[in-house]
C-alpha cells in the first residue's frame, strides 16, 4: 500500500462520525457498551399502546399491585408483581439506589416504597422489610420513564413474572388480608390498588381438627 493511500484510509475512519452527523445517524453502539439505563429499560420498560393519551397535564404515576393468587402459596409467602405506568404528559425520572426495590424487591434502606397490610379484624400496618434471603443486590436504577410507558418489577424467573415480597411479616392468623403500597420519590406520591388474599387451613389441618371436634362431642 503507497503512504497517499494509507493516509486516505486513516482520514476517512476519523471522518465517519461527521458523516453520520451529517446524516442525522449516530454511529452504533456495540450491545457491550450499552449504558446501564439503557439496559434496565430494555428488561423492565413497556412502550404505551398505540392510541394513548395522557391521563393528566402534570406528572403522575399509577401503580397496580397485581397478586399470583388469591390465597397464600404453600410456604406462607405473598407473591405479586407491579407495574407503574407514567400517565401524566411529561416524562418522569425514576432513580433508586441500590438496593432497588424495582430490581431487587428491597423494601430496606433508602426505599421509597412502602407496604402496608390489613390483617383479618385488625387495622392497618406497615410491613417490616427483610434483606436477609438477598444476596448479591444490584446496582440502584436511573431511567427516565416516559409519557404511556410501563415501569415493571423484575421477577425472579424468566418463566414467572411474579416475585416473594421481602418482609418479616408473618401471615400466621386465617382470614381475608388487604395489602396496598404507596411510593413517594421523583417528588411524587403514588398509592397502588388493594389487593385481597386469603390465608386458609390446609386441607388436612381442617380435617385433623374436625375428626377431633367430634371426639371431643362423643366423650361423655
Amino acid at each position: 500500500m503507497s503512504l497517499d493511500r494509507k493516509w486516505c484510509g486513516i482520514l476517512s475512519l476519523l471522518m465517519l462520525p461527521a458523516l453520520f452527523a451529517c446524516q442525522g445517524k449516530p454511529p452504533a453502539v456495540p450491545s457491550a457498551a450499552e449504558a446501564p439505563s439503557d439496559k434496565d429499560r430494555h428488561e423492565l420498560v413497556l412502550q404505551s399502546r398505540d392510541g394513548w393519551k395522557p391521563e393528566s397535564p402534570q406528572p403522575k404515576l399509577k401503580i397496580q399491585l397485581i397478586n399470583e393468587k388469591n390465597a397464600l402459596s404453600k410456604d406462607g409467602e405473598f407473591r405479586y408483581r407491579m407495574e407503574i405506568k407514567n400517565v401524566g404528559r411529561d416524562a418522569v425520572a425514576f432513580k433508586e439506589s441500590a438496593p432497588s426495590f424495582i430490581k431487587d424487591g428491597s423494601l430496606c434502606g433508602p426505599s421509597d416504597f412502602s407496604f402496608f397490610v390489613t390483617p383479618p379484624g385488625g387495622a392497618e400496618q406497615p410491613l417490616p422489610c427483610d434483606d436477609s434471603s438477598l444476596a448479591a443486590p444490584g446496582s440502584g436504577l436511573d431511567l427516565i420513564l416516559r409519557s404511556g410507558e410501563y415501569l415493571l418489577t423484575r421477577p425472579e424467573s424468566a418463566s414467572n413474572r411474579f416475585r416473594s415480597l421481602r418482609t418479616k411479616y408473618h401471615f400466621d392468623k386465617f382470614g381475608s388480608y388487604r395489602i396496598r403500597a404507596v411510593y413517594a420519590g421523583s417528588g411524587l406520591r403514588s398509592e397502588s390498588n388493594a389487593v385481597v388474599f386469603d390465608r386458609r387451613a390446609a386441607p388436612y389441618r381442617a380435617a385433623a381438627q374436625n375428626a377431633d371436634n367430634a371426639r371431643q362431642r362423643e366423650r361423655p
